[in-house]
């Protein structure tokens, strides 16, 4: 009984300790774009397992687009219906960007990065 229950704690530490090796550099990010006034105006939600980065705007936006920072030219532009997007972070290269969120009245701008997961990595969106 002993010698069974010494060999199940010994295994799932093991096993705790791969899954911590596995997960140790993935992170969920999530940036918080503010107005003068205080209210949310961009949230963006990137989870580094993914090549998927999603974006929600308090209004809703009809298009976004990404600028290089040290060139100040457009590098991906995309037309938008509604309040939320889906960046395909494999479609640009991997560097920190101006994003831009075009509304009926006004341009949110906020500073992202974008770093693609290798392609050995699955994708996950929850």
């Amino acid at each position: 009984m002993l010698k069974k229950a010494l060999l199940l704690f010994s295994f799932s530490i093991i096993i705790n300790t791969i899954s911590a090796q596995e997960t140790k550099n993935w992170q969920r990010l999530k940036y918080v774009t503010t107005a003068p006034d205080g209210t949310t105006s961009i949230t963006i939600y990137d989870d580094s397992r993914s090549n998927l980065m999603q974006l929600e705007a308090a209004d809703g936006f009809y298009k976004y687009q990404l600028v290089d920072i040290h060139t100040n030219k457009e590098v991906y532009t995309r037309n938008n219906q509604g309040r939320r997007c889906i960046i395909n972070k494999l479609a640009i290269a991997d560097g920190i960007y101006d994003l831009k969120l075009f509304t009926e009245n006004f341009v949110i701008s906020s500073r992202i990065t974008i770093a693609a997961v290798e392609e050995n990595n699955v994708a996950i969106i929850e």
